[in-house]
């Protein structure tokens, strides 16, 4: 889901979020531009509380971990109705490895942690600039952020 570390890209130097395209799950090129002046962070739990407020949540389906998300997209999306989710997905992508998608390599480089993603809910925090500042490891669950969220709401542009 935001970092301030510049990437090549795709022939530009992304820095911030909004400067990546993605693929979601429907199979449509998606701007993250479109999420400009919103706080972005890649998590289900808060969407509803914070929605209003300008809080986004992009979930990145991927297969990388002791496969987890070995399911079609329609399958994803038929899978996610029994948690109510709202938000927007992302066609299945790699975040770990020389394929990669583009973000998840530029948001590593931008918030280090463990090295490799170690795992599905790894979750990256940025502010309404779309510049990261945070990630979020699997194990650390909504709440441990939520405080970090309120306070990037509050911000203006």
């Amino acid at each position: 889901m935001l970092l301030l570390m510049a990437a090549l890209i795709q022939g530009l130097t992304a820095t911030t979020v909004f400067d990546f395209e993605v693929v979601d799950i429907h199979g449509v090129n998606q701007k993250l531009s479109q999420y400009t002046g919103n706080v972005t962070v890649m998590l289900q739990e808060l969407h509803e509380k914070y929605y209003d407020q300008g809080l986004r949540i992009i979930g990145f389906p991927c297969n990388q971990f002791a496969n987890q998300e070995p399911k079609t997209e329609a399958e994803i999306l038929e899978f996610v109705k029994q948690y109510n989710v709202t938000f927007p997905l992302t066609s299945k992508i790699k975040v770990n490895g020389e394929d990669a998608h583009p973000l998840w390599k530029w948001l590593k480089s931008q918030i280090p942690g463990p090295g490799k993603i170690q795992w599905n809910f790894t979750k990256f925090l940025s502010g309404r600039d779309g510049i990261p500042v945070g990630r979020f490891e699997p194990r650390e669950y909504p709440e441990t952020m939520e405080s970090d969220i309120v306070a990037l709401l509050a911000e203006n542009l």
